[in-house]
């Protein structure tokens, strides 16, 4: 198994709150065998750089959206080193090594998704699920199609307010909705999608975050996306 975990926080692994230094060092004691990465904007830069390409289309996301931000850094550093990824806001219940258990080989694809997602079952390998960890191989195809699908996004952006909110274009833009559209449009032999209704079965969001406006706000230093009246694309 790749033991590298990788979580993101854009001000950097000296300014992380409390409330999510506490899922850290839990993931550390439940998890003793893994390297544990704190990734920012600057030290991503220095990876993504090696792919020229995306690394452009990294730099015109507007930062006040650090969602897209988080997006791009998954999808690249699974892409270029494989191991794990975790939302810093959540933990698991388990060691990594029992959830890997539960699906048989470590070597499939486990990433997140949205709960609305539930007839893909034309597709019988991948462990496709509603949860805050994605673990994948390093230079799988799956996570260089969703970039490039991403990136054709950027490319095509336009001030689209069809949408009912900042955060439902997020997501388009970068988002969940660019694992399914290349799940169900490729062939991966090596995904199958489970069960999305296990996932409390797994993971918590850490107590005193419950997703409201004013929590992430203050948590994560930022303006909540509603008020922000600003295009996704610089």
């Amino acid at each position: 198994m790749n033991t590298n975990l990788y979580y993101y926080w854009h001000r950097g692994e000296h300014d992380i709150p409390e409330l999510f230094k506490e899922n850290i060092d839990t993931f550390k004691k439940m998890n003793p065998q893994f390297k544990i990465h704190i990734i920012d904007d600057e030290k991503f830069e220095s990876v993504c750089k090696q792919y020229q390409t995306w690394f452009s289309y990294w730099k015109r996301l507007n930062p006040k959206f650090y969602g897209m931000k988080s997006d791009f850094v998954r999808y690249v550093l699974l892409y270029h080193t494989g191991g794990l990824y975790m939302d810093i806001k959540s933990q698991l219940k388990i060691p990594v090594e029992e959830y890997i258990a539960d699906y048989g080989d470590n070597q499939n694809v486990l990433i997140s998704a949205h709960n609305s997602q539930k007839n893909w079952n034309h597709i019988d390998n991948i462990e496709y699920r509603t949860t805050p960890l994605y673990v994948c191989t390093s230079k799988h195809r799956l996570l260089r199609d969703i970039l490039d699908k991403v990136c054709a996004n950027i490319e095509n952006y336009k001030k689209d307010y069809s949408y009912s909110s900042q955060g439902e274009r997020v997501r388009r833009l970068t988002g969940h909705y660019n694992i399914r559209f290349c799940v169900d449009k490729f062939n991966y032999n090596d995904i199958k999608i489970i069960d999305p209704k296990l996932v409390h079965k797994y993971y918590i969001t850490c107590r005193g975050f419950k997703g409201r406006q004013t929590d992430k706000e203050k948590l994560y230093g930022t303006t909540y996306y509603s008020k922000i009246k600003e295009p996704l694309v610089l």
